[in-house]
């Protein structure tokens, strides 16, 4: 399982030393939630919907949402917090919008500067 390291000051240490008991508990629920979160909103995608649909043709449990989850990043249906910060960056820069994830399954957007 990957590690986090976080850097904090003195103070910001001492901080959470005020209400946390144990500081890696509550990191790891603080995070661990924040991932739940996370992946409650993708349920609401049609991205979902399509993962769910491929592990089901692998065999998969589609009942495990985190196994619906890596099948998602595993075709790469879901675009991570830096891909939609890039794509946003381009945008601004270029003036030109993404196109539709339609827009790009139909292979209409192979050569644009986010793809």
């Amino acid at each position: 399982m990957p590690n986090l390291i976080i850097e904090m000051t003195q103070a910001e240490l001492f901080a959470l030393d005020l209400i946390a008991v144990n500081k890696q508990d509550w990191a790891d629920n603080v995070l661990t939630n924040r991932a739940r979160v996370a992946k409650e909103e993708l349920k609401q995608t049609s991205e979902w919907a399509q993962a769910i649909a491929e592990l089901a043709k692998a065999g998969g449990d589609v009942a495990d949402d985190w196994a619906v989850l890596l099948k998602g990043k595993e075709l790469s249906l879901f675009k991570t917090a830096a891909e939609k910060q890039a794509e946003a960056e381009i945008s601004q820069a270029t003036g030109i919008q993404p196109p539709s994830e339609v827009a790009c399954q139909l292979s209409m957007c192979s050569n644009m500067p986010w793809r």
